[in-house]
Order: C-alpha cells, then sequence, then structure tokens
C-alpha cells in the first residue's frame, strides 16, 4: 500500500475491485513521505478479491497521528499496533450484558459516530433465535429480504434484524436496549461472539447503500411482506405466519445451494412452508365461515383455503388460476423430497412443466425458480384484489 491517499469515503467496498472487503486483524505497510509506516496486527479491511487492505476510519487518523511522530523524530521507519477499543462497554444492555466486540463498531465503516455512543454496535445470535417469534402468537416476524426483516410484539416493540453470509442473525445493540428485560434475556441465551460480517441488507439501508433486491429470494419476501400488509390493512389480519424452526430458512435463503445437489429437498421444502404451510388457515377460515356455513372446517389444505377465499371473500373470478402457483410449489417440493411414487415421478414432473410452459428436458432448477415467479404475479394480483375490495 503506497501513501496515506484513500477514498474520501472508506466504506466496505474495495478501491481497486469493488468488491465487499472483509473486517480482520491483518497487517500491511504505507509508503508516504519518504517515511515506511508498518501497521501490525490491528483491525483493517482486506478484499477476499484482490487482497487490497484499506485503512478504516479510525486507523487512518492512528496511521496519521503515528507518521507526524515518525516525521518529527526524523525517523524513516515506524512501526505500530492499532489497538486500545477491546475493552470498551457501552452504556447499552447493562443487564444481561450481551457478547459483543466494539472493535465493530469503531472500524465497520460507518457504524461509528462523533459520540463514540456505540449506538450501531452489532451483536450475534445462533439464527435459532428467531424460533421465539415464530411458534408464539403474540408475535410477528417478517423476512423483507434473504437478509433482513422485523421481528415485533403488538404495538409493544419492533426491531429490525440482519442476516449475514454465514447465517448469523445480528441487531444493534441499540434497539435491543429498548427491549423488554424479558426479551433481552432470551436474547442472550442465543448469544454468540461477532463474525464481524455484516454484509445484509440491515447494515446497506443504515450505511445508505443500495439494497440487495436482484435476487429471487429476496423479490419473492419483498412481494410476500408487501401482502402481508395490504391483507393486514384491508382485512385486519396477515395472510401469512412464520411457524416452526427458522434455522433451515436462513440457511437456504443465504447459503447457495445447487438444485441437483443434496440440500435441493430442503430448499424447496423451506419454500413450501414460505408459501403454503405458513397461510394463516384460522383467519381464512373465519373470514369463509358466512359462505361456507361450516364447510370450511372440511377444507383441510391450506392452498384450497386460500383459493376459497380468493373466489368467495375477494370475488377473485379466476381463483383457481390465481393459486395454481401455490399447487405447483408444492408438487415440486413432492418432487424433490422423493415424496412421490417412482413410477409416478416422471408423469407428475411432465405435467407440472407443462403447466409452467417449460420443455420437457427442463431443469428441476428452472421449473422452480419459473415457479416463484408466478407466485410473486399471483401475490400481485391477489394484492390488486385486496385494494379494490
Amino acid at each position: 500500500m503506497k501513501g496515506m491517499a484513500q477514498e474520501e469515503k472508506v466504506t466496505h467496498y474495495c478501491p481497486a475491485c469493488g468488491a465487499w472487503m472483509d473486517l480482520g486483524i491483518f497487517s500491511t505497510g504505507i509508503e508516504t513521505d519518504g517515511i515506511s509506516l508498518e501497521i501490525v496486527d490491528s483491525h483493517l479491511l482486506q478484499c477476499g478479491e484482490c487482497g487490497t487492505v484499506a485503512l478504516p476510519d479510525h486507523c487512518r487518523r492512528v496511521a496519521a497521528h503515528n507518521l507526524e511522530k515518525a516525521r518529527a523524530d526524523g525517523r524513516k521507519v515506524c512501526r505500530f499496533q492499532v489497538k486500545g477499543v477491546e475493552s470498551f462497554r457501552f452504556h447499552f444492555c447493562q443487564d444481561p450484558e450481551f457478547i459483543f466486540d466494539p472493535a465493530d463498531y469503531f472500524f465497520i465503516p460507518g457504524l461509528a459516530d462523533p459520540s463514540g455512543s456505540g449506538a450501531m454496535t452489532p451483536v450475534f445470535f445462533n439464527p435459532s433465535v428467531l424460533n421465539r417469534y415464530c411458534s408464539h402468537p403474540d408475535y410477528v416476524l417478517e423476512l423483507l429480504s434473504r437478509s433482513h426483516g422485523t421481528i415485533g410484539r403488538g404495538g409493544e416493540f419492533e426491531i429490525p434484524f440482519g442476516i449475514n453470509r454465514k447465517g448469523k442473525v445480528f441487531m444493534w445493540i441499540s434497539d435491543i436496549d429498548r427491549l423488554p428485560q424479558t426479551e433481552q434475556y432470551y436474547l442472550r441465551s442465543e448469544n454468540v461472539p461477532s463474525d464481524h460480517d455484516v454484509k445484509s441488507n440491515l447494515y446497506h439501508a443504515y450505511a445508505g447503500e443500495e439494497l440487495e433486491s436482484a435476487s429471487l429470494e429476496s423479490k419473492f419476501l419483498a412481494a410476500r411482506a408487501r401482502l402481508n400488509g395490504l391483507c393486514l390493512k384491508h382485512r385486519g389480519f396477515r395472510l401469512y405466519r412464520l411457524a416452526g424452526k427458522m434455522e433451515d430458512a436462513v440457511f437456504c435463503l443465504t447459503q447457495p445451494i445447487q438444485w441437483d445437489g443434496p440440500n435441493r429437498g430442503k430448499k424447496a421444502n423451506v419454500f413450501d412452508i414460505l408459501i403454503n404451510q405458513s397461510l394463516s388457515e384460522n383467519h381464512l377460515r373465519r373470514e369463509l365461515s358466512g359462505c361456507l356455513q361450516g364447510g370450511e372446517e372440511k377444507i383441510k389444505s391450506p392452498v384450497l383455503l386460500l383459493e376459497k377465499w380468493l373466489e368467495l371473500v375477494i370475488g377473485d373470478g379466476d381463483a383457481a388460476a390465481t393459486a395454481k402457483p401455490f399447487h405447483t410449489i408444492n408438487d415440486l417440493r413432492d418432487q424433490a423430497m422423493d415424496l412421490l411414487p417412482a413410477d409416478e415421478r416422471k408423469e407428475a414432473a411432465s405435467s407440472i412443466v407443462r403447466e409452467l410452459g417449460l420443455g420437457e428436458n427442463a431443469p428441476f432448477g428452472l421449473m422452480f425458480e419459473t415457479a416463484v415467479k408466478k407466485v410473486i404475479e399471483s401475490y400481485d394480483a391477489i394484492g390488486d384484489g385486496l385494494k379494490i375490495f
């Protein structure tokens, strides 16, 4: 690294190639004004693609101070370590005390503020921390993209969370501090050490960066969240309530999974949970009770309940077509998990590709992604129906 000159605003993006830079303990050297600065074992940003090392703002200030000292002393070499933040404890979350790394606040670009309050220090958790907010009816968990969401409890609180590339959940310590103490104690039970990875839409939003929205998972979750909001506004309930364990969902949303690999059944099942199994059956039945006079209790399939609700309550003149992609997702889940008898699989696959308008030899991944896109179209159609209801 030559010279102290770096981009005016230090970000997580490599100034050389634009890739994401990870925070870690590294060493580097700077040549400037004939003086060699050797920075050893310090929190620096390093690009995983091209190897470029960049100095966070705090390191730049320390380096500038040492450069002036070396210049004043007439030294040509100055070797130093940036330290002194390891034992910081901020005034947030005194009881219970959480595990966190104050270096994240001081060295991750954009998190430190002039007051030094530590408000945007990330606190990390196992993905299973989200299970509580799915299993209890008083809570609401909303996935807004594959890397962020919100948890809330009635009008008592709502706070955002991020999901990083390793599948860990994180929240800002100042948000946690606003929660009731019982909630904080629960979160503390799932608290894990920092891995310094905040790459998620939660961080991008705070840093004023463009949110990741290009992936099919994020497009799907955004459409699902929009529909939930419209249903709550116009019908007084959320069409979806997540239930069950969230570890599989987090894994499948954040990790690349090959559709021809061993985890395709797990990913297909996660989408079936998000699209079909988490439909609010009790609310749909209640809305249908005036139309079917008890017949709604005989409908066991959540997708058939949705179809009847679209037809009889929302007034969708082609409810079967609107609900068809939901059935297709369920059929694909059965295929991926090998739930069909061997002699039925080929005919079932042929039926699915015909429904999706694909070629006979379409790969499973293309089939599934096409079906998810059709679900998104159905979400938009349902939303339009709710708006004019």
